[in-house]
């Protein structure tokens, strides 16, 4: 598993041109918005995702199946944090993947969560790669 990491904004993740299964919860809703296979750039164009509008996007998780590329959007202090993850460079085994209960994703009722392992030399193994964990990454949601 590997960052993307010359992403910085919302407004660059059109460039991936990812077709995405997700959510994401505005700041003064109940529920979150729910998609099960949709143009990410005509959701990241929308209004809500416009910098310093209130309200905000709290957070979201979208999924695209194909390029096998998780997106984590956070609002923290302020200011949008964006994580994509290419899992294609990491070996996913499904005992990796768990599933969850969903609350108030429309007709999904399964979310679905990969644990991932990332290598780095250990000092305490004469500096040989181990694996540690990683980032537990967004991997779709379930009906």
């Amino acid at each position: 598993m590997k960052f993307i990491e010359n992403i910085n904004t919302i407004t660059e993740l059109a460039e991936l041109n990812l077709n995405v299964q997700g959510y994401y919860w505005m700041s003064n809703a109940r529920k979150p918005e729910v998609f099960s296979s949709v143009d990410l750039n005509s959701i990241i164009n929308s209004d809500d995702f416009k910098s310093g509008k209130i309200p905000f996007v709290i957070e979201a998780r979208w999924y695209d199946e194909n390029k096998r590329t998780s997106v984590h959007i956070d609002f923290v202090d302020g200011e949008y944090k964006v994580f994509v993850y290419d899992l294609d460079t990491h070996d996913l085994k499904a005992e990796n993947q768990k599933q969850y209960e969903a609350h108030d994703l429309g007709d999904f009722n399964v979310i679905l969560i990969s644990d991932t392992w990332m290598e780095e030399e250990d000092p305490y193994c004469n500096t040989f790669p181990v694996l540690v964990p990683g980032p537990s990454v967004f991997s779709g949601l379930k009906k």
